[in-house]
């Protein structure tokens, strides 16, 4: 019997101005970046590395554990609930 242990934590949150995000989350040579504009989206975080954002359009988003944590401190970004 295969077991996964996953570590999921699902939360809805608000981008108070706009902040730029990666593509994908791995880290690679090239690095793509897509917008978050201003607004409210539902968000995962996902073993404890990534910010898995889900935008408007159904496509993802990936904010580093980090950048999530400072832009929550500097005020950018509120977590509305869990």
């Amino acid at each position: 019997m295969l077991i996964v242990h996953l570590n999921i934590a699902i939360m809805r949150i608000r981008v108070k101005n706009g902040i730029v995000a990666k593509q994908q989350p791995e880290n690679r040579v090239v690095v793509e970046f897509t917008p978050l504009v201003a607004g409210e989206y539902d968000a995962q975080l996902i073993d404890l590395e990534f910010v898995e954002i889900t935008k408007p359009d159904g496509k993802a988003a990936f904010l580093s554990q980090e950048r999530f944590a400072s832009l929550i401190a500097a005020g950018e970004l509120l977590v509305l609930k869990k």
